[in-house]
């Protein structure tokens, strides 16, 4: 992974280009999708969104850790973590 300072650079300067293209033409448009933000923080937040995936996609960010399923089923660990067990019949 690339150290912390190189990947925030980075993402500001994506953030920063998307966010003139938006304010240019109204939209944020990626290979992906086009995007038509109504305010500026829907817009920097959506950039954002952007520019993290792509750094998770390019390896430069850990992936996003995945919530626990809706299973019920706790083992050892989380309880030793402190999740709480409630019991429903």
């Amino acid at each position: 992974m690339a150290k912390k300072r190189e990947v925030q650079k980075q993402i500001s300067g994506g953030v920063r280009k998307l966010v003139r293209q938006w304010e240019r033409t109204g939209k944020i448009e990626t290979s992906r999708a086009t995007y038509r933000p109504k305010t500026k923080e829907e817009a920097i937040r959506q950039a954002l969104a952007i520019e993290y995936g792509r750094a998770r996609q390019e390896g430069k960010l850990p992936k996003r850790r995945s919530r626990p399923t809706g299973s019920g089923v706790f083992t050892d660990q989380e309880i030793a973590r402190g999740y709480k067990i409630i019991w429903r019949p």
